[in-house]
């Protein structure tokens, strides 16, 4: 599907009898400056709309298209109760769960400002600093990929 800046580019998809989840991959191409995209969906019985449109402000200098590929990789069931027909049949259900994502508060802020000069706003006025201190502990060998989704990719 091809994005253009101020277009919502819209996808119906069937869903499988029973899907409460669906994983999904997009990759983008076909341009050379950051861009920002809103993707939004919502099922209606056994159809998922898929909405992607980017940003505004994606890609100042540049109104050429951008080439989005999306591909969903798998659905998820959820299993309330099976039944065989022919014969009884034992389940054997497993899941392996090796990711976890919490949501942590700072147990301390310090704002403080910062000293050099290429750390003034034009207007002279110093900018400041937000250190915040967070507690968690972690298994050894355990990754951290932190996000931070209120700063929407400014940092």
């Amino acid at each position: 599907m091809y994005c253009l800046i101020g277009h919502i580019e819209r996808e119906f998809i069937e869903v499988p009898i029973g899907a409460s989840w669906v994983e999904a991959s997009m990759q983008t191409s076909g341009f050379n400056t950051a861009r920002g995209f809103y993707i939004y969906t919502v099922q209606g019985g056994c159809v998922m709309e898929l909405a992607i449109a980017q940003f505004w402000s994606s890609g100042i200098g540049s109104q050429g298209t951008t080439v989005v590929d999306f591909e969903r990789k798998s659905y998820l069931m959820e299993v309330k109760h099976a039944k065989a027909l022919l014969c009884s049949e034992k389940l054997a259900l497993a899941a392996i769960l090796n990711k976890i994502r919490a949501s942590y508060r700072p147990i301390d802020s310090k704002l403080s400002t910062l000293s050099k000069d290429p750390d003034k706003l034009p207007s002279g006025k110093q900018t400041l600093a937000l250190t915040l201190t967070y507690k968690f502990k972690l298994d050894d060998g355990a990754e951290v990929k932190p996000q931070i989704p209120l700063l929407n990719n400014c940092i």
